[in-house]
C-alpha cells in the first residue's frame, strides 16, 4: 500500500498524479483530514483500471495520459452524433456524409428494436439481433458506435432482455452486451450517463465496473450539464462530456458563449479525458409550443459563426473529442416548419468539416506557443490559444464570447499569420488586432 498527502489546489479541489501503479484494477482510498485537529472528516473509495498500452487488444480503444483516444495504436479524434430514430434508412448515411465518424444510438436496447434498425417484425424484441444489425449498418457507413447502456433503458428492455439473453437485471444485461460486443471493430465505448442526479451516480459507477470487468478495453462515456458535478461524475466513466448549449432560441436574446467558456474551463486541467457535446439544435424545439408555428419559424437557430465558435472554443479549452446533439431535433424540425433542416444541417456539416481540418492540432501534445494579451476591451471576453501541431505549424485560435469590443495580442515568433475569416489583422510584427460586435471566431495560420 502507498500513501500520499495532498493539499487542496483550490477550495474543495485536490489534484495529484498516480504513477507507478501495477496494471489491473486498483482501489484508491481518499481520506479528507484536518491536520491541525488531527481529525478525519470523510472517506471515499474509488476503483481504478490501470492498463498496459502494450497489452491493448487489436480492437481496443483506450485513453492515454493526454486524454486522447488511442485506436489501432494511434491517437484518433472522435466526432460523434446522437440519434434516436436510426431505423430510418437516410439517418446513418446523412450522419456519415456530414463528416461524423461515430454514432450514439439512443435506442440501443429497447423492448421494441424496430426504432434502432430496419428488421423483420419477428425480431423486434431480439436485442442481440437488433444491435448486431445496427453495427452492420454503422460499419457500412464507416461509423464507430457508442451504444446506450444507461439504466433508464432497462425498464423498457427487461422483457426483451429475458427473452434474448436470459438476464433479469440491468447489470446482467450490460455484462452480456459487453461480452458480446467487445471484439467488434466498430465499438468505440459505452454511453452510461446523461445528466443523472448526483444521488444516482453510484448506479452509474456500478454500471461502469460491470462493463470494465467484461471489457476493460473500451471507455465509458459520462455526459453532464453542470461542470461542478465533475468530481462526482468521474466515478462513472473514463470520458467526461460537457454539454453547455448556450445559444438561445429567442430572436431578441443577446447571444453569449461566456457560460460555455466558464463550464469548459472548470473541466480543463482536471486530467479527465474531455469530449464536448456541441449544440446542434434549435432550443425552440423544447421551449416553444409546437402549435405556435410562427414563433418557431421566427426562432433563432445557431448560425454558422456561432457553431464554428463553439467548436473552436472547445478546442481552445482542450477538448480531444466532440459530440453533436442531436440529429433528430435538427432534422425533424421540418415536421413543423418544412425546409428548416435544408438550411441548418449544412451548417452542422460545415462545422464538422472545420473540426476535422483541425485534427492534428486537436490531438497535438506539443507545447502551446505563448500568447500575450496587450489590451482587451471588455476584459474576459476573448479566448485565445496558439497551437502547434508538433511539426512546427502553428494556428492561433480566437473566439469572441459575445460582447462588442476588441483585443490586441502578441504571439512571439509568429509574424505573418493570415486570418481565415478576415476578422483579425497584423498591426505590427507578431502583434494582431481582432475587433468584434458579437460572437465571432477566427483562425490565424
Amino acid at each position: 500500500m502507498r500513501e500520499w498527502l495532498v493539499e487542496a489546489s483550490e477550495p474543495n479541489r485536490f489534484a495529484f498524479k498516480l504513477e507507478g501503479l501495477s496494471h489491473g484494477q486498483a482501489t484508491l482510498t481518499a481520506k479528507l483530514v484536518e491536520p491541525e485537529r488531527k481529525a478525519l472528516l470523510d472517506t471515499e473509495e474509488f476503483t481504478l483500471l490501470v492498463f498496459d498500452e502494450d497489452s491493448v487488444p487489436p480492437h481496443g480503444i483506450v485513453m492515454d495520459k493526454h486524454g486522447r483516444a488511442i485506436r489501432n495504436g494511434k491517437p484518433w479524434m472522435p466526432i460523434a452524433c446522437f440519434a434516436v430514430y436510426t431505423h430510418r434508412p437516410e439517418v446513418l448515411p446523412n450522419i456519415a456524409e456530414a463528416g461524423f465518424n461515430t454514432v450514439i444510438p439512443y435506442q440501443s436496447f429497447k423492448k421494441n428494436q424496430k426504432v434502432l434498425v430496419e428488421m423483420p417484425e419477428s425480431e423486434w424484441t431480439n436485442l442481440q439481433f437488433g444491435i448486431d444489425e445496427f453495427f452492420k449498418q454503422a460499419a457500412k457507413n464507416k461509423l464507430m458506435v457508442i451504444p446506450d447502456m444507461r439504466e433508464m433503458q432497462f425498464a423498457d428492455a427487461a422483457e426483451a432482455a429475458k427473452l434474448s439473453w436470459d438476464v433479469s437485471t440491468q447489470p446482467e444485461l450490460a455484462a452480456k452486451a459487453a461480452k458480446h460486443l467487445k471484439d467488434n471493430p466498430w465499438l468505440l465505448g459505452y454511453y452510461v450517463n446523461d445528466e443523472i442526479e448526483l444521488s444516482g451516480i453510484h448506479k452509474v459507477e456500478n454500471l461502469r465496473l460491470v462493463l470494465e470487468r467484461e471489457d476493460p478495453w473500451h471507455p465509458t462515456l459520462n455526459l453532464g450539464c453542470r461542470a461542478w458535478t465533475l468530481p462526482e461524475y468521474i466515478r462513472g466513466g473514463g470520458v467526461y462530456s460537457q454539454d453547455p448549449y448556450p445559444i438561445q432560441w429567442s430572436p431578441t436574446a443577446t447571444q453569449s458563449l461566456l457560460s460555455m467558456d466558464e463550464a469548459l474551463k472548470k473541466v480543463q486541467g482536471s486530467g479527465v479525458p474531455h469530449w464536448v457535446t456541441l449544440q446542434c439544435f434549435n432550443w425552440a424545439w423544447y421551449k416553444v409550443d409546437h402549435k405556435d408555428i410562427e414563433a418557431i419559424r421566427g426562432s433563432h437557430a445557431p448560425t454558422q459563426t456561432e457553431l464554428n465558435s463553439m467548436a473552436i472554443l472547445s478546442i481552445i479549452r482542450g477538448a480531444r473529442g466532440f459530440i453533436g446533439y442531436e440529429y433528430d431535433v435538427c432534422r425533424y424540425l421540418d415536421t413543423l416548419v418544412p425546409g428548416t433542416s435544408d438550411i441548418f444541417w449544412p451548417r452542422i456539416a460545415s462545422m464538422v468539416q472545420l473540426i476535422r481540418g483541425l485534427e492534428p492540432w486537436v490531438l497535438s501534445i506539443a507545447p502551446d506557443k505563448p500568447v500575450k494579451v496587450v489590451s482587451e476591451e471588455p476584459s474576459g471576453n476573448v479566448a485565445l490559444r496558439a497551437v502547434d501541431d508538433g511539426k512546427g505549424n502553428v494556428k492561433v485560435l480566437a473566439v469572441a464570447l459575445g460582447k462588442p469590443g476588441k483585443v490586441v495580442f502578441e504571439v512571439p515568433g509568429c509574424s505573418g499569420l493570415r486570418s481565415r475569416y478576415s476578422h483579425t489583422r497584423e498591426v505590427a510584427p507578431a502583434r494582431y488586432e481582432m475587433r468584434f460586435g458579437e460572437i465571432l471566431c477566427d483562425i490565424l495560420e
